[in-house]
């Protein structure tokens, strides 16, 4: 730690919440679904925090009669900051006793304790707590369980590698998060989350936190990727979208130049098509998490191919889909039981057909399975919504004769390709999840009665 003195906890926070306006601001509110919101860490009307702070406060008394989101109340708060040094060291306290500490404790007692970790990653806790609270410990979990597996083992996660899973995982579900705020306030969440994320790791790595100026710069850097666009930022990109193989719309691959231009425009479009993404043109924060996933994915398909040809089999206990596979055979070992076979080998091909199959068109679980009137296919069905009929299952089928011929470890080799499908398919029923849940937001004319995060400032 090189610099270490210049830091205090909660700086890189306060410089997202509230720049240099600090303890006085006040923001205007429109959009967000936190209403007004006042001070350093941006205490929210709507949700209550402000009111919150004030009666936790020594400044109660000065705010008696008046509510926030008024004039009243707004002349006291500037009264106070303008006139009362210790304004702002209050407003960290209460941040302090009433969020951080409490989240550090939740996480603890998840098996998530970071007290021992560096200044980047205690910034990072800070200021979850603030803008997420009591769901602080559950989407650090759900960023770690989406980059490294549901068996992570947090002793090996690096300070780095844990900023970096948990605000991918902010920047996966921003919309879903803040379904409850506009569409402006979301994306310029997510380009703060995009910028947060690249102040923490250089602190981390530093050992000195960024400046205000210097955040005022990756803000303005989070900004999309487009056409005319230059830098390391867009080389990466190219250099990404060339080794996952996609193409100009005349089938040509692209050269990493560090130059946003038509070919690199064509390439990002044939991604965004592929991975269910909204078609700009343009490389969001969102998008650039989603490019990243796939390379992920591939590196871990990658890993996966080298292991020894015993791993490599879904039905070896090594391997990571074993328990999938295994559920399947059992199903369709129940089938054969029902025709009156007693199942065999060839009832196993079927089964690590069907398993990759079923992966392969977003399947997260196998509720029924059936041949079709001459037992041409096999079909699985995964009900919706506890349905399990009709235009409420979706669907994966095999051809019985190709798949009790074909052997496990044939099976098995298109498990990765398969996957990369399945999370295509996750990516893309999240996203018109979204979309419904915003028509049904303007058809009902107001916000939802149980909202996916129960954000809290």
């Amino acid at each position: 730690m090189s610099n270490q003195s210049a830091w205090t906890l909660g700086q890189t926070s306060s410089y997202f919440e509230s720049g240099v306006a600090g303890p006085g601001t006040i923001s205007g509110g429109a959009g967000d679904h936190g209403g007004v919101s006042y001070g350093t860490y941006q205490l929210s009307s709507a949700v209550g925090t402000a009111t919150e702070y004030v009666n936790w406060s020594a400044y109660k008394s000065q705010f008696e009669g008046r509510v926030p989101a008024t004039e009243a109340f707004d002349e006291v708060w500037s009264r106070l900051a303008r006139d009362e040094p210790a304004f702002g060291t209050s407003q960290h306290d209460f941040i302090k006793t009433t969020h951080y500490d409490p989240q550090m404790t939740r996480l603890a007692n998840a098996g998530l304790d970071l007290s021992s970790r560096g200044p980047a990653v205690q910034d990072m806790v800070w200021s979850m707590s603030v803008q997420y609270r009591g769901n602080t410990t559950g989407i650090i979990d759900r960023g770690l369980r989406e980059r490294f597996g549901d068996g992570y083992d947090l002793g090996q996660v690096s300070d780095k590698d844990l900023i970096e899973a948990t605000h991918d995982t902010k920047l996966r579900h921003v919309n879903q998060d803040f379904h409850r705020s506009s569409g402006r306030i979301q994306q310029n969440l997510e380009f703060r989350m995009q910028a947060e994320k690249e102040a923490l790791v250089k602190f981390d790595s530093t050992g000195v936190p960024a400046t205000q100026a210097e955040i005022g710069q990756l803000e303005r850097e989070a900004r999309p990727l487009k056409v005319g666009g230059s830098g390391d930022r867009v080389n990466d990109l190219q250099t990404k979208l060339a080794e996952l193989g996609y193409l100009t719309n005349d089938g040509r691959a692209i050269v990493p130049d560090g130059h946003f231009g038509r070919a690199t425009k064509e390439a990002l479009e044939s991604f965004q098509r592929a991975a269910g993404r909204p078609v700009t043109g343009a490389a969001s924060p969102q998008d650039l998490v989603a490019v990243n996933d796939q390379i992920v994915a591939r590196g871990r398909a990658t890993t996966y191919q080298a292991r020894s040809s015993e791993s490599q089999r879904l039905d070896s206990p090594a391997h990571p889909d074993n328990g999938f596979y295994l559920r399947t055979r059992d199903q369709v070992h129940r089938l054969d039981r029902d025709c009156g076979r007693v199942p065999d080998q060839r009832s196993d091909n079927l089964a690590c057909a069907l398993t990759v199959e079923a992966r392969a068109q977003g399947l997260s679980r196998i509720d029924s399975l059936a041949f079709n009137e001459d037992a041409s296919r096999l079909w699985a069905g995964q009900g919706l919504g506890g349905q399990l009929s009709g235009h409420t299952m979706q669907h994966a089928s095999v051809d019985t004769v190709s798949a009790v011929n074909t052997p496990v470890e044939l099976s098995s080799a298109a498990w990765p390709a398969a996957m990369l499908q399945f999370q295509q398919h996750q990516d893309r029923a999240q996203q018109q999840q979204q979309q419904q849940q915003i028509r049904q937001d303007v058809l009902d004319g107001q916000p939802h009665q149980a909202p996916a995060m129960n954000l809290q400032r």
